[in-house]
């Protein structure tokens, strides 16, 4: 007879339903220095910057973090185009958790060093 080996189950089977964070955790938590290079593939050095610079604006008062949205229309911008920048700059991908869940996944200061980081990269 065959032995079948058991495994336990996985941390996201124990919740009974995958956490769409924990995809991303690796990613999330190894993520030190961002790379500018898919966001030059994809946008405008300079357009990209104008859009980190109001989005930097947008992290000084707490209340207006979710105003990314209106941002976008200001900027008239495609959403899925403005996002995935915002995205790319959080997590260096541009697919991913909805943004609201990045903002209140990472706290207040990493948000505006990611975005300092990757505005200062496209300097």
């Amino acid at each position: 007879k065959k032995r079948r080996l058991e495994r336990g189950p996985t941390p996201e089977e124990e919740r009974g339903r995958p956490d769409e964070l924990d995809r991303w955790d690796i990613k999330k938590k190894k993520i030190e220095h961002l790379e500018a290079v898919d966001i030059l593939k994809k946008y405008d050095k300079d357009q990209a910057r104008n859009i980190l610079e109001k989005v930097l604006a947008l992290q000084k008062s707490p209340q207006d973090k979710f105003k990314l949205e209106e941002l976008q229309k200001e900027l008239n911008i495609s959403k899925p185009k403005f996002f995935a920048l915002v995205r790319m700059t959080l997590i260096d991908n541009d697919t991913g958790p909805p943004i609201v869940e990045l903002y209140s996944f990472f706290k207040p200061q990493e948000i505006h060093r990611r975005f300092e980081d990757m505005y200062n990269m496209l300097s």
